[in-house]
């Protein structure tokens, strides 16, 4: 599938204006930006034919989602949600709702998904061709964040025991 995508997609970079495209936006060298996009490719070869992703959207009324046109940016572990979004709305308000959804493999966005994580490789980002048409929504539940901090997990100071 991903070979077939990368061949018959005219839209599709090729490796060396994806490589600038890391240089530019986010990664030191050449290096650690190729090493990056083998590891996205790697990525979603391995994906199984039927994925689970996540997505944060803000709404009003959460009977004004959208179960057709569910959108187009996802990631495969709620986990990475929190890495990139935050109960306050970045798009405009609402309420903050994680939308589950059962997505076919074949409605990876290739060459967008490759796009966006070179661009902000932090978000882990899977991209979803014509606005997430396709894929089923599976749970709507509300946005909480976990209050951890999973950038070091290190427990609060006053948890040691400190010897002088």
């Amino acid at each position: 599938l991903l070979r077939e995508g990368l061949e018959n997609s005219k839209a599709l970079p090729n490796k060396i204006e994806l490589i600038k495209l890391g240089v530019n936006n986010a990664f030191n060298d050449e290096d650690m930006a190729s090493n990056h996009l083998d590891e996205v490719i790697g990525r979603i070869k391995s994906l199984p034919q039927s994925i689970k992703l996540y997505r944060v959207i803000f709404v009003d009324d959460i009977n004004h989602i959208d179960k057709v046109n569910i959108g187009y940016h996802y990631v495969t572990k709620i986990k990475d949600l929190e890495q990139s979004h935050h109960k306050i709305s970045h798009v405009g308000g609402g309420e903050p709702y994680v939308l589950t959804v059962r997505a076919d493999k074949s409605l990876i966005d290739i060459p967008g998904t490759l796009i966006n994580n070179m661009k902000y490789p932090h978000e882990n980002e899977i991209t979803l061709k014509n606005r997430g048409k396709g894929a089923k929504i599976i749970k709507i539940e509300p946005f909480k964040e976990s209050g951890e901090d999973d950038f070091l997990n290190i427990p609060p100071m006053n948890d040691f025991d400190f010897e002088y």
